[in-house]
C-alpha cells in the first residue's frame, strides 16, 4: 500500500489501526505530486510524520522498498 495523503485526524487514526492490523512492512511512502494541487516530496514527509505512529514505526515505514527493487 502507498501513503500518499490523508485527510484529517479521525481518518489518520481509523488507517494506523488498520496499518498496525496489514503490518508496518507492506506500506511505503508515497508522493501525490502530480498537478499542482499536490505538495512536493519534502512538504508531504511533513504531512506523513504527523501520523500517530511511533518513532520505530515511521522508522519500518521509511525503510520499505517495493519488492522487485530489493
Amino acid at each position: 500500500f502507498d501513503l500518499a495523503e490523508i485527510s484529517n485526524k479521525e481518518a489518520a487514526a481509523r488507517l494506523v489501526k488498520a496499518m498496525r492490523t496489514i503490518g508496518l512492512k507492506r506500506f511505503l511512502f508515497a508522493s501525490d505530486r502530480s498537478g499542482t494541487n499536490n505538495p512536493p516530496p519534502g512538504e508531504a514527509w511533513k504531512r506523513f510524520l504527523q501520523l500517530p505512529l511511533t518513532n520505530d514505526e515511521f522508522k519500518t515505514i521509511a525503510g520499505n522498498v517495493m519488492p522487485w527493487v530489493k
